[in-house]
Order: C-alpha cells, then structure tokens, then sequence
C-alpha cells in the first residue's frame, strides 16, 4: 500500500501548541472542509476545489492542539464497504495484504493502523467508523448526533450519519470524547443487554466463541447480562431499507452530488423510497429500546464474523444504533470487535465500562 492509497491531499496544518490534543496528529476522511484543500468526497469531481476555511470540526480539533496531517481516501460519496475508490484506488489492508478494509473510512483506518497518525475523524452512516476500526483491530467510536458541530462536513440526514473517532489508545479516545462532548453523562450501569441468540446465529464459531469470553468477563467484573426481549438487530437490518434510502437521497439533492459510480444505486434507492413497508415500522420498537437504554447498555459483536466487504450482513449489528441516534464504540478483538451501544450523549458510560474491560 502506497501512501498516495490513504492520502487524498497532505498538508500539515498546526494552529496551537497548546491544548489538550497538543502534538497529537490527526487525518480526516475526505467528507469535511479543510482550508485550502479540495473537497472530494470520493467523487471524481471535487465538491469544492479549494476550501475558503475549515469546518467547525475540524476548527475545533486544531484549535485543542492537533496536528493535521491530511484528508483520506474514501467509497465514493461515503456510500459503500468496499474499501476501494474507482478515482482515487483501493487500499491493501496493512495486517492482510489478501484483503482491503470494509466501510467508507477505509483510508481513515488505514493511516491509523499504520501509524501515520495518532488518530482520525470520519462519518458513521451505517457502521462506517465501527466495521474498519474492528477490521484493523483499533478503537473506533461513533458519536451522538448532537456531539459535535456539523458546519461545513457533508452528513446525510440527521440523525442517521454522525462523526465517528478512530484511535490506536482508549486514553485519546477519552480526550477526544471530553473535547466533543463537555456534558456527556458518565451513568453507573450494572445491567447489560446482549443479543438474541437468533441475532447471535450470524455469527461465524470463532466470533461467538469470542463473543461469549467477553460476556463472561463482564459478569466477572460484577455486571449483569441479560438477553434481548426482541431480535432487534434482526428488526433493524430488515428495516434498512426503509430507514436509510430517503435519507440519502435527500442528502445528495442538497448537495447536489452527482457522479457516473452512484447513479445505479441513486435509481435503486428511488424504487425503494416508493415500496411500501410490509410488515410494522421499525419506529415502533423504539420506546422500548429506549426504555431498555435508560440504565443499562447494549453490547454485541461489530462484524458478524467476517470483513469481507461483499458479505451481505456485513452491517447487521450496525444499524440499530444509527437509527437510534445512539453513539457506539468498538472494543479491539481478535476476530472483529465488541460493540458497546447506549442512549444519546452518554459516550462517557461507553468508556469506563471499556477501561474496566481493559483493566
């Protein structure tokens, strides 16, 4: 893998030398304006050809101290997993040279793991940060909606895309969370939800066995886990295509984005937006959901037991807390990751429960 494979545009930017991100560098996935800089989007022709000034994310990052370091390669208007960009080529998954990197943050994850930076900012549509950081064994979060500014990066419809992190270390993590999101609410839990063993069925041998290790750790260290009352990450993934299809377009006719590599799956996407659904509405499961989230959290794996990019499930887990508006990390595992969900702003609870799991 070449660098010009992870890099869309490299420039080092620093604003302050002081802060509580001093010194540590950063990339970003090529969805939000840096000054200066195109903006592609992973389309063939820029959305914007030189950015006039940064975007409030990006602001904020360089204003607590990072580095900038460049803008990553991408799936074409953040739309896909296959790890690959017809303009701007594929990457090589650093760990296996055999395979790429699943999810639109493919690059973001790329430079992670390779150590060119300390950590990367990308979107989350439908596991976009989650699936690469499990990929590549790194930390990997998808914020809240209301996290963090969205001026001047492209996100579909609120709150379905949110800003995600990707890191090597759960201490950046915990800075990077603290800068976002100075109210989040750090909640004792001692309850944990875990999927139901129909959900659980996708999972290849290696990834339950793995799975279930972690389950029986968290009940040593003193939580109590329950199962789902519903299959809801069954519920969620059916439902995808009710939930995600407007969104996307809606998105794409405000930006105007066009491109010869998604108008395929532009016109698939008016067919469905036109099907009704045939069973109930996902909406109606949310009530519970968040009843269920109110004081206690939601674990299960990030990838179904592979991360091949062509895997029709590849998502499965990775629905239900878009929809939810939820934040999400992923914890590193050897076969692809546990991903802990809970209620909207509580990115706080997420990382303690993950240093006692570290500890």
């Amino acid at each position: 893998m070449t660098e010009k494979d992870v890099y869309l545009c490299q420039k080092t930017i620093c604003e302050n030398q002081a802060g509580p991100l001093a010194g540590k560098t950063f990339v970003v996935k090529d969805f939000t304006q840096v000054k200066g800089l195109p903006l592609t989007f992973g389309l063939k022709e820029p959305l914007i050809k030189e950015a006039k000034e940064h975007s409030a994310i990006v602001q904020k990052l360089l204003l607590a101290g990072a580095i900038f370091k460049g803008t990553t390669n991408l799936d074409v208007a953040a739309l896909g997993y296959s790890g690959k960009n017809p303009y701007y080529g594929s990457i090589t998954h650093p760990l296996y040279p055999q395979k790429t990197i699943p999810g639109s943050s493919f690059g973001a994850a790329a430079a992670v793991l390779k150590d060119e930076a300390d950590f990367a900012l990308g979107s989350d549509l439908a596991g976009s940060i989650r699936l690469p950081a499990a990929a590549c064994k790194l930390w990997g979060l998808k914020l809240s909606p209301n996290s963090a500014p969205r001026q001047g990066s492209i996100l579909y419809d609120y709150p379905l895309d949110c800003f995600g992190l990707i890191t090597r270390e759960l201490s950046l993590l915990k800075v990077l969370v603290e800068l976002f999101n100075e109210t989040h609410i750090k909640s004792e839990i001692s309850t944990i939800y875990t999927p139901s063993e129909k959900d659980l069925s996708v999972l290849s041998k290696s990834s339950k066995d793995d799975f279930t290790k972690q389950c029986s750790l968290l009940k040593d260290l003193g939580f109590t886990l329950k199962e789902l009352p519903k299959d809801y990450f069954s519920i969620y993934f059916s439902k995808r295509n009710e939930i995600y299809p407007q969104a996307i377009l809606n998105t794409l006719k405000e930006q105007n984005i066009s491109d010869p590599a998604i108008e395929e799956l532009k016109a698939s996407l008016q067919i469905l937006t036109k099907q009704k659904p045939k069973t109930d509405s996902y909406t109606e499961h949310s009530e519970q959901l968040k009843s269920i989230l109110s004081d206690s959290i939601i674990i299960s794996p990030t990838l179904p037991g592979t991360s091949d990019p062509e895997h029709p499930s590849l998502n499965f887990f990775s629905v239900l807390a878009n929809a939810e508006g939820c934040p999400s990390l992923t914890v590193p595992l050897p076969t692809g990751g546990m991903q802990l969900i809970s209620a909207s702003e509580r990115e706080g609870t997420l990382i303690n429960i993950a240093s006692r799991i570290m500890d």
